[in-house]
């Protein structure tokens, strides 16, 4: 084997000729070095002054992440360009090309002609573009002209022009549209623009534009001004008359005002060290939006199940002995069932101070606020087509002052502590005779004391808790932890009836509480079991003092069992005032997962949710079958029909692709009293994944069919 370095290139072959020390021939698996760029072949030739090299028989160059084959090179080692014949080109992390002729026109470019491309591997690939000619920019795009989509050997598509980013930076231009159909909509399509605003902002707009509706708006901001701070806005608008309940009995409601919108922000910005922002809003138009667009929406993680709106904008600004708060909340809430409820409760800026001071010999928390609230109502009855508008007013300055101290002691640790509270409600304005509390004076250090204009309270808590050691002990296989903790709670009773609760502690209940723990913990290298109950002993009853018996078990293995049970045992009632299930099991090519919730005390139209899901997977498929099944009970109970989803689900998955199908079945049962139908939506949604160039899926058919109570269909 010879050995020559000429300048920055090093040329190794098991014969190399060279008669002038400037042209080289060599032969016999050739191999050059040039920087981070190797070289092999059966024949090169090498002209040293020009800088240019001929390579012929089984021609491979690789650098960095870029692999070429060939049958013949053309290389200028000074300007790193050249040409390639019958070329096979490899780019990280799966971009496959072959080309007739590929010009290398810089260090990171390439241009094509007679070339396919694929991120499929082999031979034989299951999805390919071919086109008359390409260009790549390694870490940029891939771009072709008459391009033509294969399915194996059967041609899918044709396009003049296409542009594929092959890098992992953010890039503005147009997104996979989604289309499809459905009964309300018609067929629809939704093009989506992404703008690369720069390193720390972005925003996508989209439009769907439909068969039978207005074209609906949207547009998503986000931006990340600094490490600490994060900005997200989003917001859709449709140019229709906003949606009245009275609509389903045809009868009059609400004035109809123009324009529908949903508004989402979630942000929080570091303005200094010590003063931040932080916004939480979302708003809809009317009841009904989110019903009739959420299939459309781009927005992220975003889900509302209760029709209630939450939007809190704070000022926070830190110091070492105060965190002030400048705020402003507001809460909409929908509610359908006999009536249609819309209430609204907002804050006008307000301004509250709180700290939690540990570092002195009693530790301190204290709060101090002062709100002005509006509370306002519109009440809409089916039967009686009456409808009715109310609006309470009032200011309120409310503080808590807490002092606490744990104390470690031999076998665990106390901590007692006394919060004390101050409340004064005044400036009443209102629309209807509001009916004042009475006054209730308990002790000089617990009353509430109402004159015609205003309402006063003073209240305290007293709490002791003792929380013991860890006692454990460790077996062969596990190790076995138990800790106790006992708690007493004392609130005196004032008497609130009449008390408005519209905002945070504005109803303080009375309790002498007494409650123990006890939790078992045991842990082996392949489980973990946690076991925790709870018994409280309410004083201030007259029977019924036994608090509902809670009980939390957990359970997961390393070998794919996962189970949670979490119940409220109401020993009067002899049933169950809550409940909530988990389970999961993976064995084999099987995951069945299931989950049954119940809430005695919720105040949403379904308190009890089933849902059950198994699923059959292997390398090439995955089946599986759902069902959602909520509504109300007043007892615990297995059934619940009010809502049923039933959801198949097939995919197909390949190396570099995968195609799949859904369907589901929605069916929702009609809250108000004026009508037993139900409506049933049918939903067809299809899947297509092409590994490098993303996952797309969309709703191509959408029905919506209605069932009468008394028959099936």
């Amino acid at each position: 084997m010879a050995s020559y370095a000429a300048e920055n290139v090093t040329i190794e072959a098991d014969n190399v000729d060279s008669s002038d020390q400037n042209f080289y021939h060599a032969t016999g698996n050739v191999k050059v070095f040039q920087g981070e760029r190797t070289l092999t072949a059966d024949d090169l030739l090498y002209y040293k002054d020009k800088g240019y090299m001929e390579a012929t028989g089984n021609v491979r160059m690789t650098e960095a992440d870029e692999t070429v084959d060939c049958q013949r090179m053309e290389y200028d080692t000074q300007t790193e360009t050249g040409k390639f014949y019958q070329a096979d080109a490899f780019v990280q992390p799966y971009n496959w090309f072959t080309a007739d002729e590929v010009h290398k026109t810089g260090k990171n470019s390439y241009k094509l002609f007679d070339t396919t491309f694929t991120t499929c591997s082999g031979d034989d690939p299951a999805w390919s573009l071919s086109a008359s000619s390409a260009k790549i920019d390694v870490g940029g795009y891939f771009s072709a002209f008459n391009v033509a989509g294969w399915a194996k050997s059967v041609p899918v598509f044709y396009s003049p022009y296409i542009i594929y980013p092959i890098k992992s930076e953010r890039e503005t231009g147009f997104l996979v549209p989604k289309l499809g159909y459905s009964s309300t909509m018609g067929a629809f399509i939704q093009p989506k623009f992404f703008y690369n605003i720069d390193v720390d902002k972005d925003t996508t707009v989209a439009a769907t534009f439909s068969q039978n509706e207005n074209t609906l708006y949207a547009n998503e901001f986000r931006m990340k001004p600094s490490t600490d701070s994060t900005i997200y806005n989003y917001f859709e608008y449709v140019a229709k008359d906003r949606k009245s309940p009275s609509e389903e009995t045809q009868v009059s409601g609400p004035d109809r005002e123009s324009g529908r919108f949903f508004i989402y922000n979630k942000s929080n910005i570091a303005i200094t060290d010590s003063l931040r922002l932080k916004i939480d809003l979302e708003a809809v138009s009317d009841y009904s939006y989110q019903d009739d667009y959420e299939d459309y929406s781009i927005a992220q993680n975003y889900d509302n199940e209760d029709e209630t709106y939450y939007n809190s904008v704070q000022l926070l600004y830190d110091t070492k002995y105060s965190d002030l708060t400048l705020k402003y909340n507001d809460i909409m809430s929908y509610t359908i069932t006999s009536t249609y409820l819309k209430e609204h409760t907002y804050l006008r800026p307000s301004l509250s101070a709180e700290k939690d001071i540990s570092f002195a010999p009693v530790n301190v928390r204290y709060y101090a606020a002062h709100d002005e609230v509006r509370n306002t109502k519109f009440i809409y009855n089916y039967s009686t087509d009456t409808n009715e508008h109310k609006k309470l007013d009032y200011t309120r300055d409310h503080a808590t002052l807490m002092f606490y101290k744990p104390i470690p002691v031999y076998i665990g640790t106390f901590t007692p502590s006394v919060k004390g509270y101050y409340t004064r409600w005044y400036d009443f304005d209102s629309n209807y005779e509001l009916e004042m509390p009475e006054t209730d004076k308990h002790s000089g250090m617990a009353y509430l004391d109402v004159d015609n204009d205003s309402i006063t309270r003073q209240m305290y808590t007293i709490d002791y808790s003792f929380a013991f050691a860890e006692i454990f002990k460790n077996y062969g296989g596990f190790r076995h932890s138990i800790y106790n903790t006992l708690r007493y709670v004392q609130t005196p009773d004032v008497d609130q009836t009449n008390l408005f609760d519209y905002i945070d502690q504005d109803i303080i209940e009375e309790t002498r509480n007494y409650s123990y723990s006890l939790k078992n913990y045991f842990k082996a290298p392949d489980w973990m079991l946690k076991l925790e109950n709870v018994q409280g002993y309410e004083m201030t009853r007259q029977d019924h003092r036994y608090e509902p018996l809670v009980t939390k078990i957990e359970l997961y293995t390393t070998k794919g069992f996962y189970s949670y049970f979490e119940h409220e045992y109401n020993y009067y009632e002899k049933d169950a005032d809550f409940l909530l299930t988990r389970l999961s099991l993976s064995a084999g090519k099987f995951i069945v997962s299931g989950k049954f919730a119940y809430d005695k005390e919720t105040s949403d139209d379904k308190n009890t949710t089933i849902q059950g899901t198994i699923t059959y997977t292997t390398p090439k498929y995955d089946l599986s079958y759902s069902r959602t099944s909520s509504g109300w009970n007043n007892k615990l109970s297995w059934k619940a029909e009010s809502s049923v989803d039933d959801s198949v689900n097939l995919l197909y998955k390949s190396e570099c692709w995968e195609a799949g199908i859904s369907y589901k079945r929605k069916t929702e049962i009609k809250d108000v009293s004026v009508s037993n139908e139900s409506d049933v939506e049918h939903i067809v949604m299809l899947t297509l994944g092409l590994r490098g160039l993303g996952k797309y899926t969309s709703s191509v058919y959408t029905a919506t069919t209605t069932e009468n109570g008394d028959n099936d269909e």
